[in-house]
């Protein structure tokens, strides 16, 4: 696919993964609801409405790579010494060749968190999400660093600020925390609301 062409899927994406977003909300608080009221017939209607979501998300993930594959860089020792201090802490990263996508790619694992405690909780309390979502979190700082930075404006930091808090609260070692923390601290030179006041 030529790069135009992939230009010109990319706000199609957005839209389609946003409207995929607005639907967790509510699929969470009935998922709470249903906890304490032990009905059944609702368990597994609201388990056949997040796994349905999260088969809508898989299938444009793979659209999303179809167009966005990722160049993995991996920073040497001698850049890292220069670099943030906050970097060594996750020395790889992906870099895309449209900077919008970026945010995507990290939404989208984001979202695969929140779906995965909720499957777990309604579908099978025994499975274990913990590696999975580590994985997700550490998929949101690879496509992080490089993308916010090449994001127009001020509010590029801004496109990262909910993934990157699902980031931190899941992450799966201290030194991803520490990651997050820093490049949250990075940000808000520019946008002060990526400050982590509390964490």
């Amino acid at each position: 696919m030529t790069p135009d062409a992939s230009d010109l899927s990319i706000p199609s994406l957005r839209d389609e993964l946003h409207n995929y977003m607005a639907q967790l909300p509510g699929i969470k608080r009935d998922g709470m609801t249903i906890m304490f009221e032990k009905d059944e017939y609702k368990r597994r209607a609201l388990l056949g409405r997040a796994l349905r979501l999260n088969e809508a998300l898989d299938g444009w993930h793979q659209r999303l790579q179809q167009i966005a594959e990722p160049i993995k860089m991996v920073r040497s020792q001698e850049m890292q010494a220069v670099d943030c201090s906050y970097w060594t802490d996750l020395p790889t990263s992906y870099r895309f060749a449209n900077p919008a996508i970026g945010p995507l790619w990290s939404e989208y694992h984001a979202s695969k968190i929140v779906l995965n405690n909720l499957l777990s909780r309604t579908g099978n309390e025994h499975l274990d999400v913990k590696p999975k979502n580590a994985w997700h979190a550490e998929e949101i700082c690879k496509a992080t660093h490089d993308s916010y930075m090449s994001i127009p404006g001020l509010f590029g930091p801004y496109h990262f600020a909910t993934a990157l808090r699902i980031a931190y609260l899941f992450a799966g070692t201290p030194e991803t925390k520490r990651w997050v923390q820093g490049l949250s601290s990075a940000m808000a030179k520019a946008m002060e609301v990526m400050r982590f006041p509390t964490i």
